[in-house]
């Protein structure tokens, strides 16, 4: 059944120097696209922004519950 909600949100999430508390590196994360479920129960991505193969990012799909609220969307 299609929906006008996500089921998951993709982010491309790409390393910085700064390091976190516990000595692990930070990540600025992007949303980047959406997966819908379709009529055909599979799904479809939109992307809002497609990564470089070269980055030194990665991306990241989180189911819509659980996305990160403080991300840049633009």
């Amino acid at each position: 059944m299609a929906t006008n909600t996500p089921t998951h949100i993709i982010y491309l999430a790409l390393p910085t120097k700064a390091q976190k508390p516990d000595g692990k590196s930070k990540a600025n994360w992007r949303r980047i696209g959406a997966v819908w479920t379709n009529k055909s129960l599979g799904s479809s991505i939109t992307w809002d922004f497609t990564p470089v193969p070269t980055s030194p990012g990665r991306t990241v799909i989180l189911s819509y519950a659980e996305r990160k609220p403080e991300v840049e969307e633009k």
